[in-house]
C-alpha cells in the first residue's frame, strides 16, 4: 500500500495561546496537528469536547465553534473570560500582589467550597482562582481527589507569572463566538453534522500496570470509556463528520481505530508528578472522514 505523503511542516503562528498549563497540552504538537486538519474545515463548525488547555482551538481561532469539558470549573473559567475578561484580570492582579503560602491555601479552599450555585456575578472571581492555582501549583498539574476536591500543593516558584493580560485578552477574543458546554463528549458533539470537524483529545490510554498520569478529575476514563469514545468516532465519521483524535501510541488504541489513518508522532511531555515521566513520548494522531 502506498504511503500517504503529508505536507511539509511549516512555521505556524497561533492566533492565541492557552491561559492554563494542562496535562497533555498540545502546544508542542501544534504543527503536527495543524498540517493534518482537513481541507476546508472552516466551512463547517469546529468541535472540541475535551477542551483542556485548548491549544489547538486558541491557535486556530475558529469563527464557529462548540467547545466543552466534563469539568465545570474549567468551562466556567472559559465562560468568564468570554464575558468578563477585564474583571478576571483585576482579580488576578490582586492575587498576584498577595501571593504566598497562606493565600494559596485560602484560594484552594475557596475553590473547593465553591459550587455551580454561586451567583454568576462571582464567575470572574472563580475564574481568577482557578488560573491563580494553575499558575502557582506544583508543576501546573490540575488534579482532583475522588470527592472532586482540587488537591495539588503549591509549587516552588520564585516569581510565578500569574496575571498575563495580553494572553488573557487574546484568549477572550477567540472565545467570543464559541458555545461553551459542560458535559460529556457525546453530549457536546451530538449536534455535529456533515462537513463539521471534531478534535478529540481525551485522557490518554495507559497500560494496566502503568503509573502514568492519565486522568485529572474524579471521573475515571479507562479502557471501557476509550472503547465508547472510539465507537462515537466511528459513528461521527459515518455521518460525514471529519474527526481527528490524539492518544497514546499503544496496541490497544491502534486496534480501536483500525481502518482510519493513524500517524505516529513524538511529543514533549512536561507535566508529570514524576520527573522521570517527563520528556519525549510517542503518540498517535488518528484521522477519520477525510
Amino acid at each position: 500500500m502506498a504511503m500517504l505523503k503529508m505536507p511539509e511542516i511549516v512555521p505556524f503562528a497561533p492566533v492565541a495561546t492557552p491561559v492554563l498549563k494542562w496535562a497533555g497540552g498540545k502546544t508542542s504538537l501544534l504543527p503536527e496537528l495543524v498540517r493534518r486538519m482537513p481541507a476546508g474545515w472552516r466551512r463547517g463548525e469546529y468541535y472540541e469536547p475535551f477542551i483542556g488547555g485548548g491549544a489547538l482551538f486558541f491557535a486556530l481561532a475558529p469563527t464557529r465553534a462548540t467547545i466543552g469539558d466534563i469539568n465545570p470549573r474549567l468551562t466556567s473559567m472559559y465562560g468568564a473570560l468570554q464575558t468578563d475578561v477585564e474583571h478576571v484580570i483585576r482579580n488576578l492582579r490582586g492575587l498576584e500582589e498577595r501571593h504566598d503560602v497562606e493565600q494559596y491555601a485560602r484560594v484552594r479552599d475557596a475553590l473547593n467550597l465553591d459550587s455551580d450555585s454561586t451567583p454568576i456575578t462571582f464567575a470572574a472571581k472563580r475564574a481568577a482562582h482557578l488560573i491563580y492555582l494553575n499558575r502557582t501549583c506544583f508543576n501546573g498539574l490540575y488534579r482532583e481527589n475522588k470527592s472532586g476536591a482540587f488537591n495539588v500543593p503549591m509549587g516552588n516558584y520564585a516569581k510565578p507569572a500569574i496575571c498575563r493580560p495580553k494572553i488573557l485578552r487574546a484568549a477572550a477574543k477567540v472565545l467570543m463566538p464559541a458555545a461553551i458546554v459542560t458535559g460529556c463528549y457525546d453530549e457536546i458533539t451530538c449536534t455535529a453534522t456533515r462537513g463539521d470537524f471534531v478534535y478529540f483529545d481525551p485522557p490518554y490510554d495507559v497500560l494496566p500496570t502503568s503509573d502514568n498520569f492519565a486522568s485529572y478529575t474524579k471521573h475515571a476514563f479507562g479502557r471501557t470509556e476509550q472503547k465508547e469514545l472510539a465507537q462515537l468516532f466511528h459513528d461521527l465519521v459515518k455521518r460525514g463528520v471529519r474527526c481527528m483524535l490524539s492518544n497514546s501510541d499503544t496496541r490497544f488504541v491502534r486496534g480501536l481505530y483500525k481502518g482510519h489513518r493513524i500517524h505516529r508522532v513524538e511529543c514533549a511531555r512536561s507535566i508529570n508528578s514524576d520527573a522521570g515521566g517527563r520528556g519525549a513520548v510517542h503518540e498517535v494522531i488518528v484521522m477519520g472522514g477525510y
